[in-house]
């Protein structure tokens, strides 16, 4: 539904460039030069109108960096993260973060972790949130859609987080 604006403008301006294309093909005197130059500008109009509308609107649904910047804003810099059984070319976390997180293996590594002294964090995914919660004992203070999965953050002690972005960001960031 939000991106339905974007695919009708998307839409128009494949048939109308597809219009124009057929008629400067009819067009006898400047056929040859009006054909490619139709075809440029279809192509420039999608590809502006994708990159600045379309693809930013599917960001918000599909990027971890709402996520990201939640999960730092309920953290903070400086506190320790560790994620449980993160499919390991997951990099949308470390990136939009911009911090390392240290893997945990294993129930007896996630035991060893909470039992740590100090305020610790753990990101899972949706496929581990229920191993995670019952070995903590706690719910995420951070959980987000992210695309077809989900992020969710575990703070160790309990701690309080406001689930919502940061003052100051947008909510596309």
């Amino acid at each position: 539904p939000d991106l339905a604006g974007p695919a009708r403008v998307l839409g128009a301006l494949l048939v109308g460039g597809a219009a124009a294309a057929v008629a400067a093909v009819f067009s006898r005197r400047r056929a040859l030069r009006a054909v490619p130059a139709t075809l440029i500008v279809v192509v420039a109009l999608v590809w502006g109108v994708g990159g600045a509308w379309v693809l930013p609107g599917a960001d918000v649904r599909k990027s971890a960096r709402p996520f990201a910047h939640r999960m730092n804003a309920c953290a903070g810099a400086d506190a320790d993260i560790a994620s449980y059984r993160l499919w390991v070319w997951r990099a949308g976390y470390a990136y939009y973060a911009h911090r390392t997180f240290e893997p945990l293996a294993d129930e007896a590594a996630l035991a060893a972790f909470a039992d740590e002294p100090g305020r610790r964090f753990v990101l899972v995914e949706r496929e581990h949130r229920d191993a995670v919660e019952a070995a903590i004992g706690v719910p995420p203070v951070v959980s987000s859609r992210i695309g077809s999965n989900e992020g969710h953050l575990f703070a160790v002690p309990p701690t309080a987080c406001l689930d919502r972005p940061p003052a100051g960001a947008r909510a596309t960031d």
